[in-house]
């Protein structure tokens, strides 16, 4: 007897084979666009990607927010991103209130990313823009007579408001520069001054080490944690030094830098170490601070001393 071909599909095996694979395809495609929900500067939950800028030149935001060369800045539900390059990092005082205790505490942070929103206080109408160049917050028809800029950002899903100062964005590649002064006007060197928060950046910390290992010997380093920068040791004077972008004074002894020429004015007896002298910070431009000399001993490596600028554009050592 002859037997009939039958359908491929007509096999009852075959069928719930076909039927599970076909499951397990739809599962597939079901899981993969559940992983698809993160939100990227070229992508958004509305389906309307962003314009992404890039600086072509470094620029400030009218609160003094430094905007690095290279930096990518978009615009995404109201709020201002500016991510900056990879050599740089915003590094100040954050403010956040703590989910436990629920009171307002403050650590410093080390940024690549900051958010700048906008609030218009007296009138309506004030957004954050950017056209690459130039960001900030934007009035429309001047109806707006009082826009507020506040930069915040997430940290850990904690959001952070951010303390903004002129020159709290570091190239933490930045070459360091060993300055001098005029003779007559001493040690007269101009802003940026440092501040305190870079101190507390583990970063900071570690180039800072770095830096003075290679010029202060152990027996100095502990010379130095009992002095102050008014009672400096024998043969100690201050070296004006440009710090990832920060004038910062370093004590160092003349004897271990016999080369350099202004040091070799100190053997030959027409330069002097300023012993029992009496320093001071002095503000000529811009707002408060400026007010005290101020240092950060790293133990048994050594001392550097820097005015505090705060709110002053042109705080200086005398």
């Amino acid at each position: 007897m002859k037997h009939k071909n039958r359908p491929l599909l007509a096999s009852p095996i075959l069928r719930v084979m076909l039927l599970l694979l076909g499951t397990s395809f739809l599962l597939t495609l079901i899981w993969s666009s559940c992983q698809k929900t993160s939100v990227s500067p070229s992508s958004s939950l509305s389906g309307q990607p962003p314009i992404v800028y890039s600086a072509q030149k470094s620029y400030q935001l009218d609160n003094g927010l430094l905007v690095p060369k290279g930096s990518s800045t978009w615009v995404q539900h109201d709020t201002l991103y500016i991510h900056f390059p990879d050599s740089y990092r915003f590094i100040d005082w954050a403010s956040y209130t703590d989910p436990v205790t629920g009171q307002q505490q403050r650590k410093v942070v080390e940024l690549q990313e900051v958010q700048v929103t906008c609030k218009c206080e007296a009138g309506s109408g004030c957004s954050p823009f950017t056209k690459g160049n130039i960001s900030g917050c934007a009035t429309q028809n001047n109806e707006c007579t009082k826009c507020i800029m506040t930069t915040s950002a997430s940290l850990d899903g904690q959001s952070m408001l951010l303390q903004v100062r002129s020159g709290d964005v570091l190239d933490l590649s930045e070459q360091t520069i060993f300055t001098t002064w005029d003779l007559d006007s001493g040690f007269k060197v101009p802003s940026p001054a440092a501040y305190d928060a870079m101190f507390e950046s583990d970063t900071v910390r570690s180039l800072l080490t770095a830096l003075l290992k290679k010029y202060i010997t152990p027996e100095d380093a502990l010379l130095l944690m009992h002095t102050d920068i008014d009672h400096l040791p024998p043969y100690f004077y201050l070296e004006p030094v440009l710090f990832l972008g920060h004038i910062i004074y370093i004590p160092l002894n003349y004897k271990h830098h016999s080369g350099d020429f202004i040091l070799a004015g100190y053997d030959e007896g027409w330069l002097y170490y300023p012993r029992e002298e009496t320093h001071a910070c002095k503000c000529s431009a811009g707002g408060a601070g400026c007010s005290e000399v101020k240092s950060k001993t790293i133990p048994f490596v050594g001392t550097i001393y820097y005015c505090e600028a705060q709110q002053c554009t042109n705080c200086t050592l005398y």
